[in-house]
């Protein structure tokens, strides 16, 4: 009788546990893709698109890893170090995903000359059954909208969004006149 009363609340602690992890890790990657996104600023050429277009490339990239949709659907990112890429066999599945609009958002502000400024959001999957769903409805009593959880229903994954912002100081470059 013990067992069938603690053996569901350790399962769903130990998943809970494992779930959280997979928040944090996540939550890592979306940091550094925001932080990716910014450098490719610097680098970019002059111009509002190219600047959009350098900064999604790098937060494509970075977040390619977790993202998590039908593999079907686009065109996955290799696995890094894999020169040239090889066969469908080298992708990471469901990576493509990163590619829709709504899974991956990026806002570029410049508050002045000096400064650029990433916003990076991603709707991030709840993988592990069961304690992704609990979690991400105590997510969404926290802060309204942040757990998207109507697709859980028809046989999609459940997800939070991240979001982290990076401000990066745009480098100058001095001459010395010399005599």
């Amino acid at each position: 009788m013990e067992s069938i009363i603690c053996l569901p609340l350790l399962l769903l602690l130990s998943l809970g546990v494992a779930q959280f992890a997979h928040i944090w890790y996540c939550r890592a990657i979306v940091r550094y893709a925001s932080f990716s996104a910014a450098r490719a600023l610097l680098t970019a050429p002059a111009g509002e698109e190219n600047e959009r277009a350098a900064a999604r490339s790098a937060a494509e990239t970075v977040c390619a890893p977790i993202a998590f949709g039908d593999p079907a659907a686009g065109e996955d990112f290799p696995l890094p170090g894999i020169i040239p890429p090889l066969t469908g066999s080298d992708a990471i599945p469901g990576s493509g995903a990163v590619r829709e609009g709504n899974v991956l958002q990026i806002e570029l502000a410049s508050p002045d000359p000096w400064h650029r400024c990433v916003d990076v959001k991603m709707k991030v999957p709840l993988l592990i059954p069961f304690a992704g769903g609990v979690m991400g409805r105590l997510i969404n009593q926290w802060d309204d909208g942040e757990y998207d959880g109507t697709n859980s229903n028809s046989g999609k994954i459940a997800r939070i969004t991240l979001r982290e912002q990076s401000f990066i100081l745009k480098p100058f470059a001095s001459s010395w006149n010399t005599p």
